[in-house]
């Protein structure tokens, strides 16, 4: 069931706004130092959503890469187990079955 009331109220709310807004803009075209002050106030609501930008941009820059570092790390700590291993076999010196599973459960992951 609709509130008849409160949607006149609401309109009349609505006008109330627009007759604000109108004498703020008839204000603000009249008075060169209110419009200096806006202007002002709206280069630091700029400047702040700029830093905030450039925060957020700079802190997912780090993500990435501190997960490609992360990335790389564990290529070349594998890298050197691979290698570890073959110059171990090379010389003679094989790993027992049990070191070997467990590596190789910790390098194909």
């Amino acid at each position: 069931m609709p509130y008849p009331r409160q949607n006149a109220v609401a309109r009349a709310l609505r006008e109330l706004g627009r007759v604000e807004r109108t004498l703020f803009m008839l204000d603000w075209l009249d008075d060169a130092d209110l419009r200096r002050r806006t202007n002002a106030n709206l280069n630091k609501g700029e400047a702040r959503n700029a830093l905030a930008r450039a925060v957020f941009f700079i802190a997912s820059f780090a993500e990435i890469i501190g997960a490609l570092f992360a990335a790389v790390i564990l290529h070349d700590s594998r890298f050197t187990i691979v290698f570890g291993i073959a110059e171990r076999r090379a010389n003679g010196r094989d790993l027992c079955q049990r070191s070997r599973k467990r590596i190789d459960g910790h390098i194909l992951q």
